[in-house]
């Protein structure tokens, strides 16, 4: 049994060494050796690449968490990223008052990004700015009111509108370049 355990071991580690030196982009100098047989590239996990994909291994919030906002808040206080302080859709502060479920006082393993899923409930869609590393949540248009419906239409129509003149803006400067 131990002959076997131990030749399983040597099989994975070679395999894993095969790995390493087939990846290109990296130089063997750049490989640390940890152990007489693991090595380890040095680049960045998923995780550290994008927080939000970042698996958090148990998400307990105590007694003092009462609300659904205070939890966002709470989960993405290490994260990096906030909330924005101006959100898109005005009900949002009205999910963010809302009691915090007892379900979602314990979960994980779970991403980030889910976590936040979670927290905001089924008809909210998580909204992410990873240049500012902002956080908001969205309505699908199946929920909106008809006032925010006759504006996003109405911003609709400006935004073509401009697409229209840029476009006849980048002809008009292609035909003065021609002359």
């Amino acid at each position: 049994m131990l002959k076997k355990l131990y030749l399983a071991s040597l099989i994975a580690v070679t395999a894993f060494s095969f790995q390493v030196s087939a990846d290109n982009s990296i130089s063997n100098e750049q490989i640390k050796n940890v152990s007489r047989y693991v090595t380890l590239m040095p680049k960045a996990t998923k995780a550290q690449r994008n927080p939000m994909k970042g698996i958090i291994n148990r998400v307990h919030f105590r007694n003092n968490i009462k609300t659904v906002g205070q939890a966002i808040q709470n989960i993405l206080k290490d994260s990096g990223f906030r909330l924005t302080r101006y959100h898109p859709e005005k009900r949002v502060h009205k999910m963010f008052s809302l009691r915090l479920p007892n379900i979602h006082r314990n979960m994980g393993p779970i991403s980030l990004e889910n976590t936040l899923e979670v927290l905001a409930g089924e008809p909210w869609e998580l909204s992410v700015d990873p240049i500012n590393r902002l956080v908001s949540f969205e309505l699908p248009l199946d929920y909106k009111d008809e006032k925010e419906l006759k504006r996003l239409k109405e911003f609709e129509q400006y935004r073509l509108l401009l697409d229209k003149k840029y476009q006849a803006l980048l002809k008009t400067n292609k035909n003065n370049k021609k002359k």
